[in-house]
């Protein structure tokens, strides 16, 4: 298997070189910052570029990792404060939150005639957004409803096409896009739908985009509204050796035992060469939330290996069962549970 269709092992080894543009507004998608906290020991919230919640950064402040620090330090620093986050939210009796946890993006099914050509493309989001598509859309309104299965509707802006994809989709989960194994998919026309997607508060039906295609008859859409915190799941700072629960392609379960936790990802090979991995589940456990990530070391630094992906798994056993505790992963989005194992 190629490392562009499923490698996670090093991101920048592989082809991110799919930019949409979009006429109507070139920055990060807007979004609704949730109230300043100041978590005790933490810097109030940074200001400016740097401290811009917009685009898929964190609502409270993220100190930068110490690049010199191990990698399970890194881990642990962001599980630390993706659990710090998430108690300081529920400290400052927030509003009802818009944070996707699956169906930002959504793909239709493939037609048989085309014997799977773009799926790849398809799955892994590669979505370029020419400007001429866009301009030619009428103008949305400035905003949006979510509407949840339990009644609550909440508002938030509307994002325009290019930034909705930059803002649930960013680069870092976009493998292999570019490359031949998943080419960029040149949208041709784009239509406001209604959808459901699943939220860390419960099922909501939102406003999305969807995209047609110049290279395949599926249909793709995304979410077009600005979601709240790090809705879009990107990477937390710091480099990690693969990606994390709460990335697109993980799955993790949680055992009859309501203890123990199973990750399941790609990784490098589990054999005891140069180029074998070992990985292990960190964790950062408190009453209300459990706050999970993936620690990769490989055999030999030096070792020159092929990039070629192998599903691995990971466990870890909670010092008591995940009961009703919210599960997080390091970026501070919400970890979904797969089926009992």
């Amino acid at each position: 298997m190629a490392c562009a269709a499923v490698s996670a092992l090093v991101l920048t080894a592989c082809g991110h070189n799919d930019r949409t543009t979009d006429p109507r507004g070139a920055g990060p998608s807007p979004t609704t910052p949730a109230p300043a906290v100041t978590v005790p020991g933490q810097v109030p919230p940074a200001t400016g570029a740097a401290g811009n919640p917009s685009g898929g950064a964190s609502d409270l402040p993220f100190p930068p990792p110490d690049p010199r620090a191990p990698e399970p330090q890194k881990v642990a620093d962001a599980l630390r404060h993706a659990a710090d986050r998430w108690e300081a939210s529920r400290r400052s009796g927030a509003p009802p939150t818009f944070v996707v946890v699956t169906g930002a993006y959504d793909t239709s099914p493939l037609p048989p005639a085309e014997n799977g050509r773009a799926k790849a493309s398809l799955g892994n989001g590669c979505v370029t957004v020419p400007s001429a598509v866009v301009l030619a859309l009428p103008a949305p309104p400035a905003t949006g409803e979510v509407v949840r299965t339990d009644g609550v509707r909440l508002t938030r802006p509307f994002v325009s096409p290019g930034n909705a994809v930059k803002a649930w989709l960013p680069d870092a989960g976009r493998i292999g896009c570019g490359t031949a194994q998943a080419p960029n998919l040149t949208v041709t026309a784009i239509e406001l739908i209604t959808r459901q997607v699943t939220t860390s508060e419960g099922r909501a039906t939102v406003p999305a985009w969807r995209f047609a295609f110049a290279e395949t008859a599926a249909t793709a859409s995304v979410v077009a509204l600005a979601g709240d915190r790090d809705s879009a799941g990107s990477a937390a700072p710091g480099t990690f050796a693969v990606q994390q629960p709460d990335a697109f392609g993980v799955t993790t379960a949680l055992q009859p035992d309501g203890r123990t936790l199973v990750v399941t990802f790609v990784g490098g090979p589990d054999n005891p060469s140069p180029c074998g991995w070992d990985y292990t589940v960190a964790t950062d456990q408190r009453a209300g939330v459990v706050a999970i990530g993936i620690v990769g070391k490989a055999h030999a630094a030096d070792a020159l290996c092929t990039m070629v992906g192998y599903t691995r798994t990971a466990s870890i056993t909670l010092d008591a069962p995940l009961g009703d505790r919210v599960l997080l992963g390091p970026s501070g989005r919400v970890v979904t549970l797969g089926p009992t194992g």
